[in-house]
């Protein structure tokens, strides 16, 4: 732990050398984040070090261990989604792009697959399943996706992963950085939650194609994430034959006939706000992250 994270409380003895002894204590602290519905992500440090000496925000910000984190509706009614330990980790990256979103030093990760599943509450609700060897998120991605979540409500999402236990982006991936770029496997029609390829074109099986995709719920599940920071979202475009050759034709005679079908329409839903990128035809990817935080201080 860093030095900035140790305080001198006071001289407790002289031995007879004229020795100074004193007691040093490290500084502990937890935090709050309270995630808006409009994308705002308010957060608390909360000093638990116990000695009663002040603490600066910039050690509480070094120390945070533990996370909790609280959802609030349209209605500003709060709901405790849970509380989990931060694993923390040195930051092994020399880009701004990945430093600690708080200012810290260290990077401070959340474990997805081991405290993340479902919730429950009336009409605020969401089911995540997690695919993956790489489950860790920041504290402060996590809080992003949980909104997002959230916010839609939906009970089939999968969660492909971020880093591993040191932030690092294990082989063959490299941008998953620090827990902050994440995977989610798309959304299906039947809300099975089994998997998708779009680089296919049938509606039903295990992987099914585009055909069974849920381009409504995806799209709104998109622009959430985009709320809540991710300004960027990799994808597969299997309606543009330059991307998807496998795949365009047969959307073409699919659209034709739904524009038959909805004349009132001025386009074919299409997933939007993504960026084509290869092999992403099973999984959107989330970057460019940059939310909006900001602190409490009563």
């Amino acid at each position: 732990m860093n030095d900035i994270n140790k305080i001198t409380t006071g001289i407790t003895s002289k031995s007879n050398n004229n020795i100074t002894h004193q007691q040093i204590t490290r500084v502990k602290s937890s935090i709050e984040y309270h995630i808006y519905h409009d994308g705002i992500i308010k957060y608390k440090l909360i000093d638990e070090t116990g000695n009663g000496t002040d603490k600066t925000e910039y050690s509480l910000k070094n120390a945070r261990s533990k996370a909790k984190y609280i959802y609030h509706d349209s209605s500003n009614n709060p709901y405790e989604i849970g509380t989990y330990d931060i694993v923390v980790t040195k930051d092994t990256y020399a880009d701004d792009r990945y430093k600690d979103k708080l200012g810290g030093d260290m990077i401070y990760l959340i474990n997805i697959s081991d405290n993340i599943s479902s919730y429950l509450n009336g009409n605020v609700r969401f089911t995540l399943s997690i695919n993956t060897v790489r489950p860790y998120a920041s504290d402060i991605a996590t809080a992003s996706l949980l909104g997002a979540m959230l916010n839609t409500g939906y009970t089939d999402f999968n969660y492909n992963g971020g880093s591993d236990s040191c932030g690092v982006s294990p082989a063959p991936s490299s941008s998953h950085k620090n827990g902050m770029n994440l995977d989610m496997r798309y959304l299906r029609k039947d809300e099975s939650g089994n998997g998708i390829h779009l680089n296919l074109n049938s509606e039903s099986g295990d992987p099914c194609g585009w055909k069974g995709l849920d381009v409504e719920r995806q799209n709104r599940f998109i622009e959430e994430l985009n709320r809540f920071g991710w300004g960027s979202i990799l994808g597969w475009k299997y309606w543009d034959s330059n991307n998807s050759p496998n795949t365009s034709a047969t959307w073409n005679e699919w659209s034709a006939a739904w524009k038959n079908e909805h004349p009132n329409e001025t386009e074919s839903p299409i997933l939007k706000n993504i960026k084509h990128a290869a092999n992403h035809q099973h999984h959107i990817h989330l970057q460019g992250y940059n939310p909006t935080l900001e602190l409490l201080t009563d």
